[in-house]
């Protein structure tokens, strides 16, 4: 006795499949490729069911046309034939539409969303944001790099206020060449008075008063 099966594996009748979000061969990261490779149009010569989709043929094909020539375009009239569209895209997918009731307007609409289409079934997205190669690291946060730091240590959120002329008592001599380190020593020393009138130093601009 077999069994039919009502769903694809790995689904329920209750679920819907959803994928990361992805672009083929990473298009659009450099010059982006159009990815719908053929549409073949399907109309009526004389019936009423086709007039909208010769006239999108008449006046809006060719500007199509010019805006995508990467599109192989296929006009096959016959007769008695109802109106619809079959796109291929480059990844072989293949799509089929009817397009009864539509005018020549909303035609030209749906051909440019197909050409702006990446050729991929339409599921739902899982994350908008998603990386083909993710950190081994994990998330950043603030103690990643601190081993050795207590987690129950209470924050200090204290302000600490510095006093801006206060000399360096270590200073980092790496920074300065040998013929500079004599700056270091001879640093110029400045008064209170001095400091509150010249906020800038000893040698720097002399600041206007603002009134």
């Amino acid at each position: 006795m077999s069994v039919a099966r009502l769903a694809p594996k790995g689904y329920t009748s209750t679920t819907r499949p959803r994928v990361f979000l992805k672009s083929v061969l990473q298009s659009g990261v450099g010059r982006t490729v159009v990815q719908l490779k053929r549409a073949n149009l399907q109309f009526c010569e004389t019936s009423g069911n086709g007039r909208h989709v010769r006239k999108f043929v008449e006046e809006n094909l060719m500007d199509f046309a010019q805006k995508h020539p990467s599109v192989a375009l296929y006009v096959i009239p016959q007769t008695d034939m109802m109106p619809s569209i079959r796109v291929e895209y480059l990844n072989g997918r293949v799509e089929n539409r009817s397009l009864r009731g539509l005018d020549h307007e909303q035609i030209t609409e749906m051909m440019e969303t197909y050409a702006n289409r990446s050729g991929l079934e339409l599921l739902d997205i899982k994350k908008p944001i998603h990386t083909d190669c993710p950190s081994i690291q994990g998330q950043w946060h603030p103690f990643l790099n601190k081993k050795n730091y207590d987690m129950n240590k209470e924050l200090d959120f204290k302000v600490k206020k510095y006093d801006a002329w206060q000399s360096i008592g270590k200073a980092w001599t790496k920074c300065y060449r040998k013929s500079e380190l004599s700056k270091l020593e001879k640093k110029v020393e400045l008064t209170p008075e001095e400091r509150s009138s010249m906020p800038l130093g000893k040698y720097g601009p002399t600041l206007r008063p603002k009134y």
